[in-house]
């Protein structure tokens, strides 16, 4: 198995570790990743399975085939920026994602309902 992002952690790579470790299942690491076209790049050279993110399906990969796990999995979506940040993009990403919560049918954290740039 590959592990994406190697880097930073704790995040997704601790997610995808616990989705095996809630099912009794140890993976077998070989390789860790810290760029998903990396581990994509791995797959395609037959050295293992990576679960990676829906959105990856696009790059379309020679020889890699992406197949849904039978358990849906969902990973938080994490905007970060310098505090005391004006720019008025932050307030419409901020926005964005609290659509997107939204349509998945999620709860909006709050901390998204009360951004102020």
């Amino acid at each position: 198995m590959t592990l994406y992002p190697r880097a930073p952690r704790p995040g997704y790579a601790d997610q995808v570790i616990a989705l095996f470790h809630d099912r009794g299942i140890e993976p077998r690491i070989a390789h860790e990743a810290r760029e998903l076209q990396i581990a994509v790049g791995l797959v395609a050279a037959e050295e293992g399975v990576c679960i990676v993110p829906v959105s990856v399906q696009k790059s379309r990969v020679e020889g890699v085939r992406y197949k849904r796990l039978a358990e849906p999995a969902t990973s938080p979506i994490i905007m970060s920026h310098r505090q005391g940040d004006k720019m008025p993009e932050l307030g419409v990403m901020a926005d964005v994602i609290a659509r997107m919560y939204q349509i998945w049918g999620y709860d909006v954290p709050d901390a998204l309902l009360r951004f102020e740039v």
